[in-house]
């Protein structure tokens, strides 16, 4: 049974970055697409949150995808500097400000939530969990 559920949600996270490619972001020379898993587990009786990758590197006018892949957890992606990051990006789905952060809404278990970034840069994140388990990660944007 989880092994239907990761090939329907691996097979949904490819539709889904094929239609953001054809529909929501127009015509490009090359748009690049990042899949970045977040896991939510218990190591010795503590609850941790890994993103793979946590750094994204990826050019000018790339869409990352953030795929909730833990079983029963929910997550959002939180950028501090959200002013910033609102103006600098296009989200598709989710994300808001929020007393001066970009937060994208709660993401579900095999769930997704993208941002497609228009500008170079630096843009520092957060992953929480509902009950305030967090980790850090980043997206390095080049020209």
């Amino acid at each position: 049974m989880n092994k239907a559920r990761l090939v329907i949600a691996a097979g949904l996270v490819i539709l889904f970055s094929l239609v953001i490619g054809m529909v929501d972001y127009g015509r490009c020379d090359s748009l690049q697409i990042i899949n970045s898993r977040i896991r939510v587990q218990v190591v010795d009786g503590k609850k941790q949150i890994s993103i793979e990758p946590a750094t994204i590197k990826l050019v000018k006018g790339g869409v990352v995808i953030w795929f909730n892949a833990a079983p029963t957890e929910e997550i959002r992606v939180i950028f501090e500097e959200g002013k910033r990051c609102q103006e600098l990006t296009s989200p598709s789905r989710h994300f808001n400000l929020e007393a001066s952060c970009y937060v994208a809404s709660w993401v579900g278990s095999n769930e997704t939530t993208v941002l497609k970034f228009n500008e170079s840069g630096t843009f520092k994140y957060t992953v929480q969990t509902p009950d305030g388990v967090e980790a850090q990660g980043e997206v390095v944007v080049s020209p």
